[in-house]
């Protein structure tokens, strides 16, 4: 995705169902930092049951600093809670 001529960042790989053109149903969405959600999509945001781990990395040794993982429940977008 570019915004005036430059590259935002903010793409990403889908693979899952579309209807209309957007992400819908169970998927599996690969940001360009390399954090990945896998669950539910509704109007291509994440909505419902889901995973989603983003990594921190050293970008001098390429290494791992830190790894978040939310588990649960999403609300367009948003992580909303734990599964219990």
């Amino acid at each position: 995705q570019y915004q005036d001529g430059k590259d935002s960042g903010n793409a990403y790989v889908y693979e899952g169902w579309f209807i209309n053109g957007l992400p819908q149903g169970w998927g599996r969405k690969t940001l360009q930092n390399g954090a990945v959600y896998l669950g539910q999509f509704r109007f291509g945001l994440e909505n419902g049951d889901g995973m989603r781990v983003t990594k921190s990395t050293d970008t001098e040794n390429e290494s791992v600093i830190q790894e978040k993982k939310q588990d649960g429940k999403f609300a367009f977008g948003i992580y909303a809670q734990t599964i219990s």
